[in-house]
């Protein structure tokens, strides 16, 4: 059977065509990094890579709130360490002003001391994570707890989604943390009121030292905070390492699906260069005379 000259310029014509469109696809997915630029060069791989795209998204809002966790509870903890300090502060000058040692005087500059501590309490309590009191609930007020120790907010927690089905509450109860409000009985109520009320005893002549075990009941509900404070942030850690290492593995899954395989493609593009030139210097010599001419 006879070929024409012309059915071999096709047919050439059609090979060096199809080796062009494959250099310049490998030479796509070389800039890209990625062997998939459409759906339809690999339906399944794509298919894949979109379900793996949305898995890390949802762990992208996982991180968001366990950032945001974590920083309520460092928060927390921080509000939690200073209220501490104030109750050891305080028992200290508790035994002092008994001490027997001291005039009115001194008594007194105790007193005003306690007051400040009392003041440092209340605003200690009356922390806030973006305008939100850490231990007022979902209350709207910035300062759930007044000045004479009063809680005007809830007991509502505050919670952050951290894994699928996960949930960790950020905020502590106020009056579980700081104790009571009690307007009959100042002295078995809440952190703020006993302080002030030993101040008030202590400029009175009586003794501080009756409130010694209220202190220290109350000085233990702030223990007992840090306790769970401290459990909840190790929870939250938990879950970022787990976080991470999902995020590692997903990632890793998404390369293998679609990122290009660098060392494969260029030992293709340079098979398909080599297969290129050859083609252009055999079909300028095999053919006769005709439109490749030029390629000569």
């Amino acid at each position: 059977m006879r070929i024409s000259n012309l059915s071999q310029s096709l047919q050439t014509k059609r090979n060096i065509y199809s080796l062009q469109n494959r250099i310049a696809e490998g030479q796509v997915r070389l800039s890209t990094g990625t062997r998939i630029q459409r759906a339809s060069d690999d339906p399944t791989a794509a298919l894949e890579g979109l379900r793996i795209s949305r898995e890390l998204r949802h762990l992208d809002s996982f991180q968001r709130n366990i950032s945001d966790a974590q920083t309520w509870l460092s928060l927390a903890d921080g509000a939690l360490q200073q209220t501490n300090d104030i109750t050891i502060r305080a028992r200290n000058l508790f035994i002092q002003a008994d001490s027997g040692v001291l005039g009115q005087d001194e008594r007194d500059a105790i007193a005003s001391e306690l007051d400040e501590l009392a003041a440092a309490v209340a605003d200690t309590a009356n922390m806030t994570r973006a305008g939100h009191p850490i231990f007022g609930g979902t209350s709207s007020s910035s300062s759930p707890f007044a000045a004479n120790g009063s809680f005007s907010g809830n007991d509502d927690g505050i919670s952050r989604q951290v894994s699928t089905g996960v949930e960790i509450v950020v905020n502590l109860n106020g009056e579980e943390t700081f104790g009571t409000y009690d307007a009959a009985d100042p002295a078995q109520g809440n952190l703020m009121q006993v302080i002030k009320q030993a101040a008030t005893d202590i400029r009175a002549g009586a003794d501080a030292g009756q409130h010694l075990n209220r202190l220290d009941e109350l000085t233990q509900g702030i223990h007992s905070a840090i306790a769970k404070v401290g459990a909840r942030q190790q929870a939250v850690e938990q879950h970022e390492e787990r976080l991470l290492d999902h995020r590692t593995q997903l990632q890793s899954q998404r390369s293998a699906v679609l990122d290009t395989d660098i060392a494969e493609e260029l030992l293709e593009l340079r098979q398909n260069e080599v297969a290129y030139q050859a083609a252009l210097g055999v079909s300028a010599r095999v053919l006769s005379t005709s439109i490749l001419d030029f390629l000569r």
